[in-house]
């Protein structure tokens, strides 16, 4: 140490802060643990699959309807990873979230852990519980597999390390992802390692984000730098500092205001985020590369009773939650945020993507300059004095630097701390020095005061930029197409193109809007109308060689691809088509040469691995497969594929079920048909059929075993068991399903090919072709579903009732077929006899709170004000995120009752009506907003009409009667525009 150093006025105090009355672990640990068991947790459970298919957003997944606030004991499979210093558990049969994560050291959880398993309407498919931390994927909303099981596998690894891996194969896009939960044995934090693939040779959405749910408390601080929010729309706003309320929006406590809120934060560079609660000194962080996360984001529910009322309806015990987010993009867009710079990004044909994130807690910093999976560090300066606190989250025995701004040291010492112990230091500067950097072991640090971390990335978009022209335009199409928004990007690629007949772009999303129609001739053109342009476009190639390859144009779709391969973006996708071509055509040279080909381009594309797997079978090559297996099952140690291959050679019973065992989500049959398709593209027929053969029942299945063993002895006794199995919740939507289907209308009478190629044709957009099939079928079907759909698409209101009176016919108890019923009676102003629909099926199912505001609704068409008072007083709502139609309801109810009161000249129980319209009781489900928010100009009104009323003064009755046909224009149309008296 030099003379200015050793003159230095320097202290440093080494403080093992430890809030618990054992000891932290010792050194040498042994290896982390891992272990599955059952619990039994409370647990409000959610019934009701909808058998109709819907299609839009979310087909070919259904809804459940059927939730309670009846609670029942459960048990629930748990999967445990545990270390000295965190303790994680998983429950792979509600989505395969970290339910909880526990800081054994304070001996406290570091997550928000809810005490029950209460499921409530708020995911895209109906149920969600909240708690914990979860994995979503696909398009914008909680994933669809967030409350059912999915995969799930467990392994020790020789690092010491244990790991959860769950998966899933997301039917909306058909890309599977699978999450490494990773618990390594010497550090207070676990890791997420996610694989998400696109096997498919199309584009698909992009979205990924990781919601993790902590305590809200009043001393709650959102770690989360940044300069800016945006919204879901992307328009941004000033963060921390609410410029118009003067108040830190990071401080939970003042966010008293409004609704329900989303931050999506980012202007300042920073990797890290989380939740520090100030009067502990202890909080959570996240951590990940950039690169790997660049989306950060808060949410709270309303600190008004609108949002307090979510605490009782989603935990019993456990309190308020909020949640703070990691996504792959800056916001969870919805489509309005395609206006601004905030776009949307899509999933490549053949894309692979790896990340890893990390999630720890801290103490006894004071808050958070910087974190990263070595250490959280605080860091303050106070005239000439630094303040610094230091955490370590992996083992840390190495130096401390502490740098000046030209580089020299002012300061080293050696630190040797354990995870969750603390060092604090101080160091007096001298005139002149200035801190530059502080080094912690792998932690770099530069102070925000010496470099400003202040991004300078654009939030809005130019003034100038014309959305409206041929490109705009395109680009909401492109934007549209990749939220699943496909008549909406058709609409905006058609103007782009009748703006600007020669815009390759649009020319290509045209082409790929075609070839997800099934419209390949339509594809082909388009595609080749964009090459008369531009010959080397790669998209343009692309997609021409596949709607060539549909039209049987091999060469065409040769030529496509070997010129898409020119341009990096597609290279791998087309070399991989192209080595398909050669496998079909038995080329086994030409596909080996392009498979590594492929592979050279995306190590990491499993799809081109199992080709490649299954070429070195076919060749007798079974040693080189050893290395492929390990290098697939690395990537994605739930991979069906390896584990049915085995099977296939082997022949083996114990492989077999080794092979199903890991199938244990949901829907497996989809699992199968997924991997049985794979095999059938590759023309492995004997695969595609072993696949099968071991699958679920399932009546789609039963058409394809049948469609596969065509001209055999088989074929007879398989087409009689298709024929005789069952349609229920069956809804085709792959496009290789068509072909296959059209055979079988042309090979057999029954109905069920022709209904499964018209909902297959209606989820692709094709309402005409649907409507023919569906129109075909005849009226002695019986199958309720059928008519629920077929309803859908009658040109006379006469012909949509009668469908639907026959789905009540094949299916009495149900209660969606007399909802839709009466909507159309209510629709065409029957509504008295949509009322009698209604009325017995509710006054037997009082807990059928939707079937319940419809049918007050129509009370109050029909003038029976205090029979929906009634109904009113009596309904328990619980309601989806975002609902408030039982609250309006029973505003409209009490409003219409005191109109009728002053009518009646009775101007006090008019008042007490009045009163109560400005209730909100809990009943309903909608807690009360601020009140700032309420619009009670009816009430208002109405009360100076009875206050002049009992003061002698006269009340007009076109006065009373304007504002009934105002609250009535709600309820007299069906599927209408906004209420008029919103909340």
């Amino acid at each position: 140490m030099n003379k200015k150093m050793k003159n230095r006025n320097f202290t440093a105090g080494l403080c093992f802060l430890l809030f618990v009355l054992f000891a932290l672990p010792a050194r040498g640990q042994q290896a982390a643990t891992i272990k599955e068991f059952k619990k039994e947790m409370t647990t409000y459970p959610f019934s009701d699959p909808n058998p109709i298919p819907v299609f839009g957003k979310i087909y070919p997944y259904f809804r459940y309807d059927g939730f309670t606030d009846q609670a029942q004991k459960k048990e629930w499979t748990i999967v445990e990873l545990e270390n000295p210093y965190i303790r994680v558990q998983l429950t792979p049969e509600i989505g395969g979230k970290v339910w909880s994560a526990y800081d054994k050291v304070n001996q406290k959880p570091f997550f928000y852990e809810n005490d029950v398993v209460k499921f409530r309407d708020i995911a895209m498919r109906g149920p969600w519980t909240s708690g914990g931390l979860e994995a979503n994927f696909g398009i914008i909303g909680h994933t669809p597999t967030v409350a059912t099981p999915v995969n799930y596998y467990t392994a020790e690894n020789k690092d010491g390390s244990v790991s959860c891996y769950i998966s899933s194969l997301d039917l909306l896009t058909r890309t599977k992802w699978v999450v490494e939960v990773r618990l390594p044995k010497d550090r207070a934090y676990f890791e997420t390692r996610v694989f998400w693939y696109n096997p498919s040779s199309v584009e698909k959405p992009y979205y990924s984000w990781m919601n993790l749910a902590v305590k809200a408390r009043e001393d709650l601080h959102f770690i989360d730098p940044g300069t800016h929010y945006i919204g879901h729309n992307g328009e941004a706003h000033p963060w921390p500092e609410h410029p118009e309320r003067q108040r830190d929006l990071s401080l939970y406590r003042n966010n008293n205001f409004g609704g329900s809120k989303s931050y999506h934060i980012l202007g300042k560079y920073a990797r890290y985020f989380g939740a520090f609660y100030e009067d502990d000194n202890y909080g959570m962080i996240h951590t990940a590369d950039r690169d790997d996360k660049l989306g950060k984001k808060v949410f709270l529910w309303a600190l008004s009773d609108a949002g307090k009322i979510w605490e009782s309806l989603l935990t019993d015990n456990a309190g308020q939650y909020t949640e703070i987010q990691s996504g792959r993009l800056f916001n969870q867009n919805v489509f309005s945020s395609s206006s601004t710079p905030f776009k949307q990004l899509g999933f490549a044909p053949g894309q692979t993507d790896y990340w890893q994130e990390y999630w720890f807690p801290f103490q006894n910093t004071g808050g958070v300059s910087h974190a990263d999976r070595y250490s959280v560090l605080s860091a303050t300066m106070k005239g000439r004095q630094l303040s610094m606190e230091l955490m370590a989250v992996s083992p840390l025995k190495d130096s401390l630097y502490l740098y000046d701004t030209k580089g020299s040291v002012l300061h080293k010492q050696a630190i040797d701390l354990k995870p969750m112990e603390n060092m604090s230091y101080q160091l007096d500067l001298e005139a002149g020095d200035s801190l530059g950097k502080i080094v912690v072991g792998k932690t770099h640090f530069i102070p925000d005061w010496e470099a400003d971390k202040s991004l300078e990335r654009p939030v809005e978009s130019p003034q100038e930029y014309n959305a409206g022209n041929a490109y705009g335009q395109y680009l909401l199409g492109r934007d549209a197409y990749r939220f699943r928004q496909y008549d909406r990007a058709e609409k905006h690629i058609t103007r782009a193109l009748d703006s600007d007949p020669f815009l390759v772009p649009a020319r290509v999303e045209l082409a790929k809007l075609y070839y997800r129609k099934m419209e390949y001739d339509k594809a082909f053109e388009e595609a080749r109308s964009a090459l008369r342009i531009d010959t080397y476009n790669p998209a343009a190639n692309y997609y021409y060689g596949l709607a060539a390859d549909k039209l049987g144009r091999p060469f065409d779709a040769a030529d496509g691809w070997e010129v898409a391969a020119q341009t990096p973006s597609y290279r791998a996708a087309a070399w991989q088509a192209l080595a398909i071509r050669y496998v079909k055509q038995g080329q086994w040279t030409e596909a080996q040469d392009y498979i590594s080909k492929s592979l050279s381009a995306n190590p990491k594309n499993i799809e081109t691995l199992q080709i490649q797997y299954l070429l070195n079978r076919i060749g007798n090559a079974e040693t080189d497969n050893e290395s492929i297996a390990q290098r697939i099952t690395a990537l994605d140690p739930l991979n069906h594929f390896i584990r049915f291959e085995k099977y296939f050679q082997t022949k083996q019973q114990e492989d077999l079920q080794a092979f199903k065992k890991y199938i244990r989500n949901e829907l497996p049959a989809q699992t199968y048909l997924e991997l049985a398709l794979w095999y059938h593209r590759l023309g492995r027929t004997a695969e595609s059929r072993e696949v099968l053969e071991a699958a679920p029942v399932d009546n789609l299945i039963h058409y394809w075993m049948a469609y596969l063993h065509r001209g055999t002895e088989d074929f007879d006794q398989l087409l009689a068991e298709a024929e005789q199995g069952s349609a229920e919740m069956v809804f085709p939507f792959r496009s290789e399903s068509a072909t296959m289907l059209q055979w079988m209308m042309d090979h057999t009478d029954d109905w069920k090919p022709r209904y499964y190629m018209a909902l297959l044709q209606a989820s692709r957009g094709n309402d005409q072709k649907s409507e023919t099939l569906l129109s075909s079928l005849s009226n002695d079907i019986s199958f309720a579903p059928l008519y629920a759909v077929r309803s859908r698409y009658q040109a006379s209101p006469d012909e949509r009732i009668a469908d639907l009176k026959r789905a009540i016919k094949e299916d009495e108890a149900s209660w969606r077929y007399k909802q839709q019923l009466a909507a159309v009676l209510k629709n065409e102003g029957a509504f008295d006899e949509a009322l009698n629909v209604l009325e017995p099926y509710y006054s037997e199912h009082p807990e059928n709170y939707m079937v319940g505001m419809d049918y007050v609704q129509l009370l109050l068409v029909t003038g029976q004000i205090k029979k929906s008072e009634k109904v009113m007083a009596s309904i328990h709502i619980l309601p989806y995120e975002g609902a408030s139609e039982g609250r309006r309801l029973y505003r409209a109810t009490k409003l219409l009752l005191a109109i009728e009161l002053l009518e009646a000249g009775d101007e006090q129980e008019a008042l007490q009506k009045l009163a109560d319209a400005r209730k909100w009781p809990y009943n309903l489900g909608v807690g009360k907003p601020f009140p700032d928010m309420i619009d009670e100009e009816w009430e208002n009104q109405l009360e100076k009409y009875a206050r002049q009323q009992s003061g002698g003064q006269n009340v007009s009755q076109s006065q009373l009667e304007e504002i009934r046909q105002a609250i009535m224009a709600r309820y007299l149309t069906i599927n209408g525009g906004g209420t008029p008296f919103s909340e």
